[in-house]
């Protein structure tokens, strides 16, 4: 399905740079390009109810993609056959998983500054830049680290940027590099209207540092915390997990929960999905080896294994967002649109009880005469 995807999104970019070349005599003006002719064909609100469509098709798709894999490796193979794959899948990949993993050296000081650029770049976005240096630092480094603040916090640990010199450092060099790099080539390249090839080397860094974060979160809290109502905590993990890689969403806390009026955006919902993958597979010991056989009986169960999967499930989807289907499409859609039907929102008049401030009155006159 990615592939797929990177494939037509190639593909249209080459019509569109031959439909505004203009040949011998230079690019063409007057001639538009593809995607300008193919939107002038719909109104807007056609092309935002093709986009919620091919979102939801696109999610049907890669689920059905899953699914059939997922059948294809319950399938029954000899034992040397799967052997056999399972040491080439291990060689092809285990020269990048101390890379993907933040094992590798000085990779957790290089990923991090390219996860703080990115959320860097978005309070550039959001502020001038002649807004003061510490105001946008600041925001920098909470909303990079706000989750690496909070989670040590509620577990009794150091927070990040104390317990890891990395982590301020990284945020200083981000914040640098977006907004008081000489020439501002940096924040002028990886914009949101940028170069999209150089705007994905920080979005990817996002999602790998995200996902090990989260990880790394969902192993300290079940670590951490005791078992209550279950035999295994269950929503301490979940919930550091999920503050972990959304929680700088959240700060300064002058926002409130503005962040989820409109509802749970993409950052929420993986760092739940992620979090709960990682907490059902590693840390349940009863049902985790049944969904670890079903889903993925070749490789090893696991830390480093759940780690690439989280990372290459989160940059995936961000790369796809980023270059073809928008920020607003997820592989979730069908789930959370099928939990909107079910829990409708409330409205005035499907409340069956309505005070006003007559019958109020009425009511406090009675009591008074009683």
């Amino acid at each position: 399905f990615l592939t797929i995807a990177l494939i037509l999104i190639v593909v249209l970019r080459q019509i569109d740079e031959g439909d505004g070349s203009g040949g011998k005599d230079g690019p063409s003006k007057s001639k538009p390009l593809l995607s300008e002719r193919l939107s002038g064909l719909v109104s807007s609100s056609t092309r935002e109810e093709m986009s919620r469509q091919g979102g939801f098709w696109a999610s049907v798709l890669l689920a059905f993609v899953v699914a059939a894999e997922a059948a294809k490796r319950r399938a029954k193979v000899p034992e040397e056959t799967a052997a056999a794959a399972s040491e080439a899948g291990a060689s092809l990949f285990s020269p990048l998983v101390p890379y993907l993993t933040l094992q590798a050296p000085h990779s957790f000081l290089v990923v991090a500054v390219g996860y703080a650029l990115w959320v860097s770049l978005k309070v550039r976005a959001a502020s001038p830049r002649e807004a003061f240096w510490g105001l946008t630092f600041l925001r920098t480094l909470v909303g990079a680290f706000g989750g690496g603040i909070m989670v040590p916090l509620c577990l009794g640990k150091p927070p990040g940027p104390m317990g890891n010199d990395a982590v301020v450092t990284a945020a200083l060099i981000a914040w640098y590099l977006a907004h008081r790099c000489p020439g501002d080539f940096v924040y002028e390249l990886c914009r949101e209207q940028g170069v999209t090839a150089l705007r994905l080397i920080p979005c990817v860094c996002f999602e790998v540092f995200r996902a090990n974060f989260i990880v790394t979160c969902v192993l300290l809290a079940n670590a951490t915390l005791k078992a209550s109502l279950f035999h295994i905590p269950i929503w301490g993990p979940l919930i550091c997990g999920s503050m972990g890689g959304s929680f700088g969403q959240f700060l300064p806390f002058d926002k409130g929960l503005t962040p989820v009026e409109k509802g749970f955006n993409w950052v929420m919902l993986s760092a739940f999905s992620v979090a709960c993958f990682t907490h059902f597979t590693l840390n349940e010991p009863s049902m985790g080896p049944r969904i670890w056989s079903a889903f993925a009986p070749h490789y090893e169960r696991s830390e480093a294994t759940v780690r690439v999967m989280a990372v290459c499930f989160l940059t995936g989807v961000a790369v796809v967002q980023e270059t073809a289907l928008g920020p607003a499409w997820h592989p979730l859609t069908p789930i959370t649109s099928l939990l909107s039907m079910l829990v409708e929102p409330e409205t005035s008049s499907s409340r069956p009880f309505r005070v006003n401030s007559l019958s109020f009155r009425k009511s406090n006159a009675h009591q008074k005469t009683m």
